[in-house]
């Protein structure tokens, strides 16, 4: 597995750097590392390269007692 590794910019952020294990171009996992010196380490699995998905997959029901704000 070869690994990519991010940094911020900036030093505002709940983050050190954020980590994603590829092999074969394919995200196999992803490490966290937390300003608190916590690493979450994320796997995925049955990972499908851009999948076809219907426009039902993506219907927003607003929550019971939420507001919606248009602009």
């Amino acid at each position: 597995m070869e690994w990519l590794t991010a940094t911020p910019k900036t030093k505002d952020t709940s983050f050190e750097q954020i980590s994603i294990g590829l092999k074969g171009g394919v995200p196999l996992a992803m490490e966290l590392k937390d300003t608190f010196g916590q690493t979450s380490r994320l796997t995925f699995t049955n990972f499908q390269r851009n999948p076809q998905l219907g426009a039902q997959q993506f219907t927003f029901v607003t929550p019971q007692g939420a507001d919606v704000v248009k602009q």
